[in-house]
């Protein structure tokens, strides 16, 4: 057995981020898919709006209260330390976290900008940057939450989604 190097040991992490970055991406690409929402525009000149601009109202069928507010308090912790995404708004009493017809929902600020259909080389070194400042933000977060999409969850969506895949599908999960 070889010692591992500095480049191995770093290409593991980033093939490890990179991978944790695709779970992120492909469980907000189903939950943007699969769940209620409605976007909400305030006013601009409202003085009497203590918010302005456009939201994202969130109606949360699969998830549970139990769950959502260690990821909406990631969310703000992430958007406060200048990271590019949504930021929970906090109701009266202080939490992300509502109900609207006997379901968890949040709202959440709009990102401004558009997507990237065919993303250059610059756009690569820019999701480094932003990903690399993610990391070092993330790392001041308190809170800690074992990964509900690691190993477990891998094999039981497998086990659900294998009736529905052909064969090379198969061999490749």
């Amino acid at each position: 057995n070889a010692p591992v190097s500095a480049l191995q040991r770093g290409l593991l992490v980033a093939v490890i981020q990179v991978a944790l970055m695709a779970a992120v991406a492909a469980k907000l690409y189903f939950d943007r898919a699969t769940l209620p929402r409605a976007w909400i525009e305030s006013a601009g000149v409202d003085p009497d709006l203590p918010i302005r601009g456009r939201y994202v109202l969130t109606l949360f069928e699969k998830n549970t209260p139990d769950e959502l507010p260690y990821f909406l308090d990631l969310m703000a912790h992430l958007a406060d330390q200048g990271i590019p995404c949504p930021h929970p708004i906090a109701n009266i009493d202080g939490a992300y976290l509502g109900e609207l017809n006997g379901k968890p929902a949040a709202l959440v600020s709009c990102l401004r900008g558009s997507s990237t259909e065919t993303p250059e080389a610059a756009h690569c070194a820019e999701m480094g940057k932003v990903l690399a400042h993610m990391h070092k933000a993330g790392a001041g977060f308190p809170q800690h939450m074992e990964n509900p999409r690691g190993p477990h969850w891998w094999t039981t969506t497998a086990a659900t989604v294998m009736p529905f895949l052909d064969g090379e599908e198969r061999a490749m999960l």
